[in-house]
Protein backbone atom coordinates (compact mmCIF):
# COMPACT_ATOMS: atom_id res chain seq x y z
CA UNK A 1 0.00 0.00 0.00
CA UNK A 2 1.64 3.44 -0.95
CA UNK A 3 -0.28 6.92 -0.13
CA UNK A 4 1.80 9.92 -1.77
CA UNK A 5 1.10 12.98 -2.00
CA UNK A 6 2.04 17.07 -1.17
CA UNK A 7 -0.08 15.92 2.43
CA UNK A 8 -0.91 12.87 3.52
CA UNK A 9 -3.24 11.51 6.65
CA UNK A 10 -4.64 8.38 6.86
CA UNK A 11 -8.33 8.39 9.05
CA UNK A 12 -9.29 4.97 7.97
CA UNK A 13 -7.65 1.24 8.75
CA UNK A 14 -5.10 0.25 6.08
CA UNK A 15 -3.95 -3.47 6.47
CA UNK A 16 -1.02 -5.24 4.31
CA UNK A 17 -0.48 -8.88 6.21
CA UNK A 18 3.15 -9.56 5.48
CA UNK A 19 3.50 -6.61 2.92
CA UNK A 20 4.87 -3.07 3.00
CA UNK A 21 2.72 0.39 3.48
CA UNK A 22 4.66 3.24 2.60
CA UNK A 23 2.82 6.85 3.60
CA UNK A 24 4.98 9.79 2.38
CA UNK A 25 4.84 13.23 1.22
CA UNK A 26 7.70 15.07 -0.70
CA UNK A 27 8.07 17.14 -4.03
CA UNK A 28 8.21 14.40 -6.00
CA UNK A 29 7.44 10.57 -5.90
CA UNK A 30 8.81 7.90 -8.24
CA UNK A 31 6.87 4.33 -7.02
CA UNK A 32 7.70 1.44 -9.45
CA UNK A 33 6.10 -1.79 -8.26
CA UNK A 34 7.23 -3.40 -11.39
CA UNK A 35 10.79 -2.03 -12.17
CA UNK A 36 9.08 -0.28 -15.14
CA UNK A 37 9.58 3.16 -14.30
CA UNK A 38 5.55 3.74 -14.67
CA UNK A 39 4.65 6.33 -12.05
CA UNK A 40 6.54 9.45 -11.48
CA UNK A 41 5.57 12.69 -10.64
CA UNK A 42 7.08 15.53 -9.28
CA UNK A 43 6.42 19.34 -8.60
CA UNK A 44 8.40 22.24 -9.49
CA UNK A 45 9.70 25.19 -7.08
CA UNK A 46 7.26 27.47 -8.45
CA UNK A 47 4.29 25.33 -8.30
CA UNK A 48 5.31 23.95 -4.56
CA UNK A 49 5.37 27.95 -3.19
CA UNK A 50 1.80 28.32 -4.95
CA UNK A 51 0.32 25.42 -2.96
CA UNK A 52 -2.45 26.59 -0.22
CA UNK A 53 -4.36 24.37 2.40
CA UNK A 54 -8.06 24.21 2.93
CA UNK A 55 -8.19 27.83 5.16
CA UNK A 56 -5.70 29.65 2.52
CA UNK A 57 -2.18 28.93 4.20
CA UNK A 58 1.05 28.17 2.27
CA UNK A 59 1.01 23.81 2.32
CA UNK A 60 4.21 22.00 4.32
CA UNK A 61 5.12 18.64 3.52
CA UNK A 62 2.70 16.64 6.42
CA UNK A 63 2.18 13.22 7.30
CA UNK A 64 -0.31 11.85 9.58
CA UNK A 65 -2.04 9.54 11.50
CA UNK A 66 -4.92 8.92 13.68
CA UNK A 67 -6.60 5.62 12.96
CA UNK A 68 -4.89 2.12 12.08
CA UNK A 69 -1.76 1.37 9.76
CA UNK A 70 -1.20 -2.54 10.40
CA UNK A 71 1.80 -4.87 8.71
CA UNK A 72 2.21 -7.44 10.91
CA UNK A 73 5.52 -9.35 9.70
CA UNK A 74 6.39 -6.81 7.64
CA UNK A 75 7.32 -2.91 6.98
CA UNK A 76 5.67 0.40 7.72
CA UNK A 77 7.42 3.50 6.51
CA UNK A 78 6.45 6.99 7.24
CA UNK A 79 7.96 9.71 5.24
CA UNK A 80 7.90 13.68 4.89
CA UNK A 81 10.31 15.02 3.31
CA UNK A 82 10.76 18.64 1.07
CA UNK A 83 13.91 19.02 -1.53
CA UNK A 84 16.30 21.68 -0.62
CA UNK A 85 14.11 22.56 2.32
CA UNK A 86 11.73 24.56 0.61
CA UNK A 87 9.01 23.77 3.14
CA UNK A 88 9.24 22.55 6.28
CA UNK A 89 8.10 18.76 6.94
CA UNK A 90 6.17 17.27 9.96
CA UNK A 91 4.84 14.00 10.53
CA UNK A 92 2.35 13.22 13.39
CA UNK A 93 1.45 10.05 14.43
CA UNK A 94 -1.40 9.12 16.95
CA UNK A 95 -3.46 6.15 16.78
CA UNK A 96 -1.90 2.71 15.76
CA UNK A 97 0.67 1.61 13.60
CA UNK A 98 1.65 -1.90 14.16
CA UNK A 99 3.74 -4.51 12.67
CA UNK A 100 3.94 -7.07 14.92
CA UNK A 101 6.31 -9.96 14.23
CA UNK A 102 4.81 -13.24 12.08
CA UNK A 103 6.57 -16.65 12.61
CA UNK A 104 9.39 -15.56 11.65
CA UNK A 105 9.21 -12.30 10.14
CA UNK A 106 9.93 -9.24 12.62
CA UNK A 107 7.84 -6.14 11.74
CA UNK A 108 9.75 -2.71 10.95
CA UNK A 109 8.68 1.04 11.42
CA UNK A 110 10.66 3.53 9.72
CA UNK A 111 10.01 7.25 10.17
CA UNK A 112 11.18 10.16 9.03
CA UNK A 113 10.66 14.03 9.05
CA UNK A 114 13.88 14.42 6.99
CA UNK A 115 16.63 16.52 8.07
CA UNK A 116 14.70 19.46 9.13
CA UNK A 117 11.24 18.31 10.20
CA UNK A 118 9.44 17.55 13.00
CA UNK A 119 8.43 13.71 14.46
CA UNK A 120 5.80 13.88 16.92
CA UNK A 121 3.94 10.51 18.14
CA UNK A 122 1.45 10.20 20.74
CA UNK A 123 0.19 6.85 19.71
CA UNK A 124 1.17 3.11 20.12
CA UNK A 125 4.07 1.81 17.73
CA UNK A 126 4.25 -1.87 17.81
CA UNK A 127 6.97 -4.03 16.64
CA UNK A 128 6.11 -6.95 19.06
CA UNK A 129 6.80 -10.69 18.70
CA UNK A 130 3.14 -11.97 18.20
CA UNK A 131 4.02 -15.67 19.49
CA UNK A 132 7.52 -16.15 20.77
CA UNK A 133 10.50 -15.06 19.23
CA UNK A 134 12.29 -11.03 19.31
CA UNK A 135 10.66 -7.99 18.76
CA UNK A 136 11.23 -6.15 15.68
CA UNK A 137 12.77 -3.23 14.67
CA UNK A 138 11.54 1.10 15.20
CA UNK A 139 13.74 4.36 13.57
CA UNK A 140 12.87 7.72 13.50
CA UNK A 141 14.49 10.16 12.53
CA UNK A 142 13.95 14.36 12.09
CA UNK A 143 15.45 17.45 13.46
CA UNK A 144 13.11 17.00 16.67
CA UNK A 145 11.52 13.58 17.53
CA UNK A 146 8.83 13.74 20.33
CA UNK A 147 7.51 11.42 22.40
CA UNK A 148 3.85 13.34 23.48
CA UNK A 149 1.88 12.17 26.64
CA UNK A 150 0.30 8.70 25.79
CA UNK A 151 2.69 7.40 22.96
CA UNK A 152 3.99 3.97 23.43
CA UNK A 153 7.06 2.22 21.39
CA UNK A 154 7.03 -1.39 22.01
CA UNK A 155 9.15 -3.58 20.72
CA UNK A 156 8.83 -6.35 23.13
CA UNK A 157 9.36 -10.29 22.45
CA UNK A 158 9.28 -13.63 24.22
CA UNK A 159 12.75 -14.10 23.50
CA UNK A 160 14.35 -11.17 23.77
CA UNK A 161 13.54 -7.69 22.81
CA UNK A 162 13.57 -6.01 19.80
CA UNK A 163 15.38 -2.23 18.66
CA UNK A 164 13.92 0.87 19.21
CA UNK A 165 16.21 3.89 17.94
CA UNK A 166 14.16 7.47 18.29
Amino acid sequence: VALAAPNVRNSGIITARLGRVSLASGDSFTLDFYGDSLISVALDRDTLASLLDSQGRPVTRYVGNDSSILADGGRIEILAASAQNLLAATVNLGGIVRARGVESRNGVIFLDAGPGGDLAVSGKLDVTAATGGTGGRIAATGATVSLLAGALADASGAEGGGTIVL
